[in-house]
């Protein structure tokens, strides 16, 4: 386990310990810590898994979440698939929030798909 994971562990249980004592479910930014806590190991797993990855992948990102690009290109160049394709959207965020995007995603996952038959 990385010292990152580690860290993140341990700052899970701390914040586990010092909120027990508050009534209720101890929560950060209006998420239940457990919940965090799930979601931590649910990523860790995922990581651990990107190298076994060797079938097709469409990743899809938007460009307007900065915070995360470096994290996008790290599951694209871990996942060891031959066939990847990283996707950058322009102006979408979290949700497909206008027709032409969402025409747009559909053509792409359409002809990824289409490629991807036609290559098995």
């Amino acid at each position: 386990m990385s010292s990152r994971t580690t860290e993140g562990l341990l700052a899970v249980h701390l914040a586990k310990r010092i909120l027990a004592k508050s009534k209720g479910e101890a929560v950060y930014h209006g998420i239940s810590i457990s919940k965090l806590d799930s979601m931590k190991m649910a990523i860790e797993r995922t990581k651990e898994a990107l190298p076994k990855i060797t079938a097709p992948l469409l990743v899809i990102h938007s460009n307007m979440m900065i915070l995360y690009i470096l994290r996008v290109l790290n599951i694209y160049n871990r996942a060891n698939s031959n066939g990847k394709t990283l996707m950058w959207l322009g102006s979408t965020q979290h949700e497909i929030d206008a027709v032409e995007d969402a025409n747009i995603i559909s053509e792409q996952i359409i002809s990824f798909i289409n490629k991807a038959k036609a290559a098995y």
